[in-house]
C-alpha cells in the first residue's frame, strides 16, 4: 500500500473509532466487513491510558497488512489473539 493511501486511512480510522466510540458501538461494530475491537491498557510508565484499534485475526484477514506495518518499524507491535466461548 502506497504512503498516500496509508495517510488516508489512517485519518479514516481516527473519524471510524470516534463514531464507534461516541455509538457505544452501535456505528462502526465493523470496518471493510472485519470486526472491530478496541483494546484499552494504561500505559507501565506514564500511566497513561491508551486505546488500540485491533482486528480479528490481524494478519490473516488483513492480508498481511499486519507484516508491512511491523517490518515499518523498530518497535514490537503487540497481538493479541482473543477466542469466543
Amino acid at each position: 500500500m502506497n504512503e498516500k493511501v496509508e495517510r488516508v486511512l489512517g485519518k479514516g480510522l481516527v473519524v471510524h473509532q470516534w463514531l464507534y466510540e461516541k455509538t457505544d458501538g452501535r456505528i462502526g461494530r465493523s470496518l471493510g466487513g472485519r470486526p472491530m475491537l478496541l483494546l484499552r491498557t494504561v500505559g507501565r510508565k506514564t500511566g497513561e491510558p491508551r486505546t488500540e484499534r485491533l482486528w480479528a485475526k490481524a494478519n490473516e484477514v488483513n492480508q498481511g497488512q499486519y507484516d508491512t506495518y511491523q517490518s515499518r518499524t523498530d518497535r514490537k507491535i503487540p497481538v493479541v489473539a482473543l477466542e469466543r466461548r
